[in-house]
């Protein structure tokens, strides 16, 4: 699984809103490989979808 543009937005959201665990995963998830990358996505998935409602209304839910 590839880092989409979402991602990155989601991953830019939880840096900025997010507790000190929740901007740690963000860095974790940055420079994580695509293997560990999809890791972390499917086990923290809740994140995703937490921080989704901090982006600007035409970024939200672009789950490609």
């Amino acid at each position: 699984m590839n880092k989409t543009e979402y991602d990155y937005l989601i991953l830019d959201a939880m840096s900025a809103y997010g507790g000190s665990f929740v901007q740690q995963l963000s860095k974790l998830a940055r420079v994580a490989d695509t293997s560990n990358f999809e890791k972390l996505k499917v086990t923290f998935a809740n994140y995703w979808e937490e921080y989704d409602r901090f982006l600007p209304e035409g970024d939200r839910k672009q789950k490609l």
